[in-house]
Formats: C-alpha cells, sequence, structure tokens
C-alpha cells in the first residue's frame, strides 16, 4: 500500500484508482492496519487474499474486515493533511459500511441509518467513482430506506 505521504497533490480519482487495486498494508508498515484492530497477526495475515475493490464486493469477505478497512479509512479521512487523500478515505469508510451492510446485514456504524444512507448518496455522485462502488452506495441508499421509514413512523 501507499503511504499517505506518497499521494499528497494527487487527484482523489488517481489515488482511489491506485489505493482500489492494492491490498490493507500489514506488519511494521507505516499506516498498517496492524493499528487499527486487535486481530492478532495469524488473522491479520487473511486479508492478504483480498485486494481493496475485491474486498468491497465479495459477499465472502468477513465483517472483521470490512471493520478494518472501515477504520482505515477513517484514519485517513480524520489525519490526513491532503483533501484528497481525506475524500480518498471517507469513500473506503463508507464503502466497507455498506459492504457490510449489504453482504451481512450488519451496521458496523453508530451513524444512523439516515446518515449512512445520506452520505452514500453524497459520495456516488463523484463522477470518477468506480462503478462497482457507485453501485454499492445505490445500493445501501435504498438498503436503508426501509429503516429510515420504520423510524420516523
Amino acid at each position: 500500500m501507499v503511504s499517505m505521504g506518497s499521494l499528497a497533490g494527487r487527484s482523489a480519482e488517481d489515488i482511489l484508482g491506485e489505493v482500489l487495486w492494492r491490498r490493507l498494508p500489514q506488519g511494521d508498515e507505516a499506516g498498517s492496519v496492524a493499528s487499527f484492530s486487535d486481530l492478532p497477526p495469524f488473522e491479520l495475515r487473511q486479508l492478504d487474499q483480498w485486494k481493496i475493490l475485491e474486498m468491497l464486493t465479495d459477499c465472502d469477505a468477513p465483517v472483521w474486515a470490512l471493520e478494518i478497512l472501515r477504520d482505515y479509512g477513517q484514519n485517513w479521512a480524520e489525519s490526513a493533511s491532503d483533501s484528497n487523500i481525506r475524500i480518498c478515505g471517507s469513500i473506503l469508510e463508507y464503502a466497507a459500511i455498506a459492504a457490510a451492510l449489504l453482504a451481512h446485514g450488519r451496521k458496523i456504524t453508530t451513524h444512523s441509518y439516515l446518515h449512512v444512507a445520506e452520505q452514500c448518496r453524497r459520495m456516488r455522485q463523484y463522477r470518477w467513482l468506480p462503478s462497482q462502488l457507485v453501485n454499492l452506495f445505490e445500493q445501501v441508499a435504498f438498503y436503508c430506506r426501509p429503516r429510515i421509514e420504520a423510524k420516523v413512523a
């Protein structure tokens, strides 16, 4: 995985395009997912079987792996100095949340369904997103609708 520093100054489209085809960094690397998880190294190594885009679209990706990706994206969204890296971090965070909802029916966030749906609707507006992520965000916005209506009624 590339470091945040090497991505600074690039467009969000370029950053996301590169990141989606890589695996989450592990081990002692700077920015490694090991700092976001209390899983033993043996289990963390299982992450190596998916590239990030595959993890988001593979219904067999376990919830714990999506939670790690969510935390990784959230870290980028909160700590990057470059706005394009922060945008990509938010996209990764909400894509992981969306994947967990669709593949497992699990909400891996404390945000409301309304907030998740609004964020997914907003993110799918990026014209440069890969179609897999646009579809994921559209499906989650639809998935959340009955849950939002049930809370309002």
